[in-house]
């Protein structure tokens, strides 16, 4: 039996395919085999390059058009391998991804799912900043992306891809699958999986309705899942003042903190907090970070918001002794905003307008080499949306 059968449907998509497969082909782990799945593909260029992927050995499965769910189903009925890895015709894959994944889900017959970090490439570039896996807020947004690894015989038990996600979200339902039979998640700490961006995508074009509907399925499909687990759902209502009126949302502030100046979700700490009051946010570094001279990155929330920032400090853990502030506008000006942020003018504050799941905050470079104490960050802040 193969150890892995990689899945690649396409519809329509043949101008990508050369390069997806190049990554599966640079795989260092070599036992496996690939299934190209033509979803009833109607672009003459698309039928003609998968005909010649036939001709020189690549294993193609022909359907009628039936959407991507089902597209990946026929393609694993006809796999061989113990571990299936789903991968669009437009993506790709580093060279190790297979191998160590492979070694994550030989090791531990407990994990379900492996999946990575991963980057965006395309018409965007960039880290793509998705939270770490955590139960149960994937039961809110789903941060595991489709092609990531699972047991073929989990995929059997579970009953496939459902057809019934008609608008996507597929993926999503197929994990909380996993996760209601107890199929633990692992992610390996590095860039293995590359996402082409396009100027639009099908994630992008699902509107409101369809967004809702497609919650509802997946409530109904795993209703027991979301009934036990209700408090990351009440938390994330919004809710209103009933004294003054005022609603409230939670956001979610990540600080990502590197010696080398390279972020990664592995070396970071996140916390929560209300809109429309001042919060005073504490994030205690790592003395790993905090031994030499480091960076700080963070991000103030998850979302559409107006942040005002009073105050930005790194100061000692026992002491209280300050290292760096800025709490005043000449201070501010030399902090760095990026990502789906913008920086606003104000006198008093630093004002960022956060449009996005990526806002990102650079303080200057901390020299903490002197200072020989444990560190905090801290930040006090005002939300509203």
């Amino acid at each position: 039996m193969l150890a892995v059968s990689v899945i690649v449907p396409c519809y329509n998509q043949g101008q990508f395919l050369h390069e997806a497969l190049a990554s599966i082909e640079a795989q260092t782990f070599r036992d496996f085999e690939v299934i190209v799945v033509d979803d009833g593909s109607t672009f003459p260029e698309t039928i003609r390059i998968i005909d010649r992927l036939n001709s020189h050995g690549t294993r193609v499965v022909r359907t009628q058009n039936q959407g991507l769910a089902e597209a990946r189903n026929s393609g694993i009925r006809q796999a061989e391998g113990r571990y299936i890895l789903p991968l669009d015709a437009d993506d790709k894959i580093a060279p190790t991804y297979l191998e160590k994944a492979v070694g994550v889900l030989e090791q531990d017959p407990q994990i379900g799912i492996v999946y990575c970090e991963a980057e965006f490439f395309g018409a965007r570039q960039g880290r793509w900043q998705l939270a770490p896996y955590k139960f149960p807020d994937i039961l809110i947004s789903n941060n595991i992306f489709a092609s990531s690894f699972f047991r073929r015989s989990d995929w059997e038990s579970n009953g496939g891809y459902s057809a019934e996600m008609m608008f996507g979200w597929e993926d999503f339902d197929f994990w909380l699958g996993l996760i209601e039979k107890g199929a633990g998640v692992y992610r390996i700490p590095e860039v293995l999986f590359y996402y082409r961006q396009h100027e639009r995508s099908m994630a992008r074009e699902i509107d409101h309705e369809k967004r809702l509907n497609s919650y509802k399925t997946l409530f109904r499909r795993h209703k027991d899942l979301f009934v036990n687990n209700i408090e990351v759902l009440l938390s994330q209502i919004v809710q209103k003042d009933p004294l003054t009126g005022v609603e409230t949302r939670l956001y979610r502030s990540q600080l990502f903190f590197a010696g080398d100046g390279r972020y990664s979700e592995s070396h970071s700490a996140d916390k929560s907090y209300l809109s429309h009051s001042w919060t005073k946010l504490y994030f205690e570094l790592p003395r790993s970070i905090t031994k030499a001279p480091f960076s700080l990155r963070f991000d103030p929330a998850n979302g559409l918001a107006v942040i005002s920032i009073s105050e930005l400090t790194i100061k000692s853990v026992s002491s209280g002794r300050v290292l760096w502030r800025a709490a005043d506008r000449n201070a501010f000006e030399s902090i760095e905003v990026a990502g789906t942020a913008n920086k606003l003018s104000s006198a008093e504050h630093l004002v960022v307008l956060s449009y996005g799941e990526d806002p990102q905050i650079y303080l200057p470079r901390i020299d903490a080499e002197k200072f020989q104490e444990p560190l905090a960050f801290e930040v006090v802040l005002h939300a509203i949306w």
